[in-house]
């Protein structure tokens, strides 16, 4: 009897332990939230889209791979790379993005504006008292070059490609004073002025140090400028009381495709040396913008214009201005076609280069060109020592 009741109480005492084992185990697992259901149904879902889904993939696909009108061109056009105007620029592969096409307004579409003639003769003579024809003959055997620049402020403060305006960083090599570089102006060209640096981009100089002993230099064009301020007469004439000039735009500017601007640059591709000094004229053209570019994301950076016979080597540094006589371009580099009435110039925007000498200078550009040129010419020259130093690291470099 005490056997059959210990057998029986086991036997339940048992089975209490087997349930409670069971239910521990059950949950020790938390069981499935809502939010993990519905991230597995989305997941499943978009794996397998609908019809309709298909249709809309279609069109986003075939819209991503056709130019936007009016707007930019898509996201997935990349423009070649492209050579620069006259002398070396970067060897890196050009990858800038075009800028994503702006929302498009339902609107009545009207023919682009020409400016009647005596506007147009107007700012025809505005270009051509602004640009100048800069010459720079470097120390140590390096090549000499014919670049372009425009006189942005009527104190002479110019404005030019960096790729120009390092050639004044090599005046001293390999010994202080080794080189020479000046201004000149009018049609034809002539020796006018005495000038100095007082910026180069340094983000230019570090990305393409080197660049300027190549034959066929290719790049992009970022950061591709400098700023020079004539200092002096080469003359028995007296610096003027006041220098044509082109302000630069407002910051954020727009810049249409479509738009129709002038552009000035002393263009000598055809040009031998004779020629280059004695017989150098200024090129004046009208012409459309192409397209508008971003080296980052959303940003306008660089620009293209159907210049074509003005898209010559010796345009760099030359001018892209609008119909309210502001420069929104700074001419850069350029495509090579034989037929010239094909080719387009690029430039860079007013935009891009404040962006960039905040980076590099933490300062304002716009408020940065008022100082005062002989302190802004001096202040310069500590920057300038080191600059020239990467740079003649690079042909020491090179001649090994």
């Amino acid at each position: 009897m005490f056997y059959h009741l210990f057998s029986v109480g086991a036997a339940v005492l048992l089975g209490l332990w087997s349930t409670t084992i069971a239910h521990y185990q059950e949950f020790r697992t938390p069981p499935a939230t809502p939010s993990e259901i519905v991230s597995n149904t989305q997941e499943t879902r978009l794996s397998t889209p609908n019809p309709f889904e298909t249709v809309v993939g279609n069109i986003v696909r075939n819209a991503s791979s056709t130019p936007v009108t009016p707007g930019r061109t898509p996201v997935s056009t990349r423009p070649p790379q492209t050579p620069v105007l006259p002398t070396p620029v970067p060897s890196k592969p050009f990858t800038p993005l075009p800028v994503p096409p702006s929302p498009v307004v339902p609107a009545t579409t009207t023919p682009a504006v020409t400016p009647p003639l005596d506007a147009r003769a107007s700012d025809e003579a505005l270009l051509k008292g602004a640009i100048v024809n800069v010459i720079c003959l470097p120390g140590g055997g390096i090549r000499g070059s014919s670049g372009s620049g425009v006189v942005i402020d009527p104190r002479g403060i110019i404005l030019t490609v960096a790729h120009v305006g390092q050639n004044f960083l090599l005046r001293d090599y390999p010994t202080k004073g080794a080189g020479t570089c000046y201004i000149r102006t009018g049609s034809p060209a002539k020796n006018a002025y005495a000038a100095d640096l007082i910026y180069v981009s340094p983000s230019w100089i570090e990305e393409n140090t080197g660049t300027f002993l190549s034959s066929r230099p290719t790049g992009t064009g970022e950061d591709d400028f400098a700023i020079i301020a004539i200092t002096g007469s080469l003359t028995s004439t007296p610096l003027p009381k006041r220098f044509a000039f082109i302000p630069l735009s407002p910051s954020s500017t727009k810049i249409d495709t479509g738009e129709l601007v002038g552009t000035g640059s002393y263009g000598a591709e055809f040009l031998t040396s004779s020629e280059v000094r004695s017989s150098l004229y200024p090129t004046i053209k009208f012409a459309k913008v192409e397209e508008v570019y971003t080296f980052d994301t959303n940003t306008d950076d660089i620009f293209s214009v159907a210049a074509g016979s003005a898209a010559q080597e010796g345009s760099s540094g030359g001018a892209v201005m609008n119909a309210d006589d502001r420069l929104i371009g700074l001419i850069t580099t350029r495509t090579v076609r034989p037929d010239l009435s094909m080719r387009l110039m690029q430039a860079l925007t007013m935009d891009h280069l404040r962006r960039s000498f905040k980076r590099d200078m933490r300062e304002n550009l716009d408020a940065y060109l008022k100082g005062d040129v002989s302190i802004l010419v001096a202040n310069f020259r500590g920057k300038a020592v080191g600059l020239l130093d990467t740079l003649s690291e690079a042909i020491d470099e090179a001649k090994k």
